[in-house]
């Protein structure tokens, strides 16, 4: 349903992306421009207790359209204070099909890791996310999430209490009991 494009917005074009994707999408949440999406993706907590003070790179594949939206991703270890390892500004061009690479420090101390994706839009555009991976430089695997193992619920007018965009677009596109 992403790469749905009737009106020429682009979704296709993320590429990256294959089987399920995680999105938040604005575009769709308020269709009466009175709202602001704010939506949060968080990892379950990362097990790191091997890596104390190594470097890790985080990988991502990312579909991002510009307009006044913004995001950032966040890591906290142990629980602990939130650290941005990338902040994206209102109306910044930050690219439809990319990979993202965000390479950090483990501190000495740190057990475990959580990080997330927090995206703010105003009825416009979307941010899409796949493939996600947290290695060490000898390659060793902390976290990989692709989406695909996710069960999909089925939509329903029932579910979407309150939520008149995508309640909208369900019905226009016979999406409701699906």
């Amino acid at each position: 349903l992403f790469s749905n494009d009737k009106n020429g917005v682009q979704r296709a074009k993320f590429s990256k992306g294959s089987g399920v994707i995680a999105v938040a999408d604005s575009n769709f949440f308020y269709r009466d421009k009175s709202g602001k999406l704010n939506s949060r993706l968080s990892t379950t907590s990362i097990d790191i207790s091997e890596a104390s003070e190594k470097e890790l790179t985080l990988t991502y594949d990312s579909s991002w359209r510009r307009s006044p939206q913004e995001g950032k991703v966040v890591i906290s270890f142990d629980d602990g204070e939130e650290k941005i390892l990338k902040n994206i500004p209102s109306g910044n061009k930050y690219g439809i099909n990319i990979t993202e690479t965000l390479r950090f420090k483990v501190p000495s101390y740190a057990r475990s890791a959580v990080v997330s994706w927090d995206y703010q839009g105003e009825n416009n555009w979307w941010w899409a996310l796949d493939n996600i991976k947290l290695v060490d430089d000898s390659k060793k695997i902390y976290f990989d999430e692709d989406f695909n193992d996710i069960e999909l619920k089925s939509f329903s007018q029932e579910e979407a209490q309150g939520d008149k965009g995508y309640r909208e677009y369900a019905t226009n596109n016979g999406l409701l009991g699906v």
